[in-house]
């Protein structure tokens, strides 16, 4: 990881000194929008659900920053935009006690390039997953040593503003315990157009669907889809989203990452 680390600055350093227009903490977001249905995605987000007979909530809570932009070419037309961002995703069990179950760390560090209707963003990343003390009281589990550092890869394509594809391929590097090292994933997001006729609002409602086929539970497919409503003013990147959700596959979450689950969940998130 530390080696992928350096090989990246040390391309950005390059890419740099041949682009003069290097823009520094650039404002305006990121080239490659994050994916809506992605449950390891850099968002703000939280969701309720039951499983197994208990009450459980999952959030997500992290963000995106722009280190530097600048353009590939002198026409403009491929800007480049390298990132950091970080995630943590907690769920709890929620009853007369509230017990974190497992929390997980993710870390990346992307580089997004965009032109007209292509996106691209190659990351690596870090994720890092620890049971909750309460959790291994109560339960007996014991805790597996959990880390993952790899790339990865993916490229989207929105042959309209309401319509876009996407997939690409993540390859660990390193992995503790020691498994299958490579994901595919693809998946679509659909909007509507704007609901509602208040000139104010920009609201619309959308359907995302995220699949991954992981090696290191034999390929079998990870479900995640999420129809909901986004909610923001004209002119105003921030918005607000209700949604229902569905998951299907092998837990997301390190600690139970060989285990089996599936649930309807209801959420909301926050689109800085």
């Amino acid at each position: 990881m530390q080696r992928i680390t350096l090989l990246l600055l040390i391309v950005f350093a390059l890419a740099s000194a041949a682009f003069a227009d290097v823009e520094w903490l650039p404002a305006g977001g990121s080239l490659f929008p994050k994916l809506m249905a992605d449950p390891e995605e850099v968002q703000t987000a939280g969701q309720y659900f039951r499983k197994n007979g208990q009450d459980k909530v999952d959030f997500s809570v992290g963000n995106n920053y722009g280190i530097s932009k600048w353009f590939a070419d002198k026409n403009q037309t491929w800007p480049l935009q390298l990132d950091i961002s970080g995630v943590i995703i907690p769920r709890f069990t929620v009853s007369t006690l509230i017990t974190l179950d497992d929390a997980d760390y993710i870390v990346n560090l992307p580089l997004e390039a965009r032109h007209g209707i292509y996106s691209a963003r190659v990351s690596l990343f870090h994720k890092s997953s620890h049971l909750g003390d309460n959790y291994i009281a109560t339960t007996g589990r014991e805790r597996i040593a959990y880390s993952r550092e790899g790339v990865q890869s993916l490229f989207a394509v929105e042959p309209t503003p309401r319509i876009r594809f996407y997939g690409g391929l993540s390859q660990l590097v390193h992995t503790a315990p020691d498994v299958g090292k490579t994901t595919a994933q693809g998946g679509f997001e659909l909007r509507s157009p704007p609901l509602g006729h208040v000139q104010r609002w920009h609201t619309f409602a959308y359907l995302a669907e995220d699949v991954q086929w992981k090696q290191e539970v034999n390929w079998s497919a990870n479900s995640n889809t999420q129809l909901g409503i986004s909610l923001g003013f004209n002119g105003n990147p921030r918005r607000f989203r209700v949604f229902l959700n569905y998951f299907d596959g092998h837990s997301t979450y390190g600690q139970f990452y060989t285990e089996r689950e599936h649930f309807f969940g209801t959420g909301i998130g926050f689109d800085f």
